[in-house]
């Protein structure tokens, strides 16, 4: 082959090198941009089907505890109101043993908790429930208009419904009698349902300020939150009282709120 021939093969071959080079860079280019326009409409679709799966009204009660709060997160400072309800403890012949405040004050982001047991209270239940709310609230400047009555074997029903509760025992306790034997060391226990309900029983007002408190701190938690429904089912079934569905379910909302933000509530014994 002659050296012309070698020349103008060589310059055909390099005429259309560039050309080459330019087809292979546009199919690249265009094989990322319908990579690109695939993968948005992918994650668009996804984005799509929670939507329509997640509940933005729950998720914003779970997110209360975010430190950077959305537009659809609920803030604990946004809740606002008093609850007041007293619970009333009766013994095995129905009679008053005792009975405890709770005061949850939105505003301020408190519970207070305190328990009576004198005479005076007790003459006042035996006129009915009215008449101990009467003097509970002439007593503490307060408007209570809700309660809830228990009697010893009811309460143990209730207390029964949690397996356990983390309770802090402030002395030895060394008990026997002839109903029954409660022997707990000082501090921080898991107490079994029956042991909470004896402690409970045994205790002075303080004590059982202190024991509610930490029953409280054990059934509102965010773990808690989907059980909220079974706590209240459990509570109508084994009280006489006058809160409804709905009074509950306006005040659970609010609790569900302080659960998260909080993890536990924190409710203050008061004397």
């Amino acid at each position: 082959m002659s050296s012309n021939k070698i020349f103008k093969k060589e310059r055909k071959h390099k005429k259309w090198q560039p050309y080459v080079k330019y087809l292979i860079i546009a199919s690249i280019a265009a094989c990322l941009v319908i990579g690109l326009i695939s993968f948005f409409f992918f994650f668009k679709s996804v984005d799509y089907d929670i939507d329509n799966i997640v509940d933005v009204s729950t998720t914003a009660a779970y997110e209360a505890n975010s430190e950077e709060e959305t537009e659809n997160t609920v803030s604990v400072k946004s809740l606002t109101g008093l609850s007041r309800v007293v619970f009333v403890v009766l013994n095995n012949s129905k009679e008053f043993d005792f009975c405890t405040l709770v005061s949850t004050d939105y505003d301020n982001q408190e519970m207070k908790i305190k328990t009576y047991d004198d005479i005076e209270y007790q003459n006042a239940y035996s006129e009915g429930i009215s008449s101990l709310i009467s003097l509970i609230n002439k007593e503490n400047e307060s408007s209570v208009d809700k309660y809830a009555i228990f009697t010893y074997s009811s309460l143990r029903a209730f207390l029964s419904e949690n397996k356990s509760y983390d309770i802090y025992v402030t002395d030895d306790i060394n008990y026997h009698s002839e109903s029954f034997i409660l022997e707990l060391s000082n501090g921080l226990q898991e107490l079994n349902s029956e042991q909470t309900y004896k402690y409970l029983l045994i205790s002075d007002n303080y004590t059982r300020s202190l024991i509610l408190s930490d029953i409280i701190n054990n059934l509102l938690t965010a773990d808690n939150i989907d059980k909220f429904d079974d706590i209240y089912k459990a509570f109508a079934n084994n009280t006489d009282n006058n809160i409804s569905v709905i009074d509950f379910d306006n005040e659970a909302d609010k609790l569900k709120i302080y659960a998260v933000a909080y993890d536990k509530f924190y409710p203050e014994a008061i004397v």
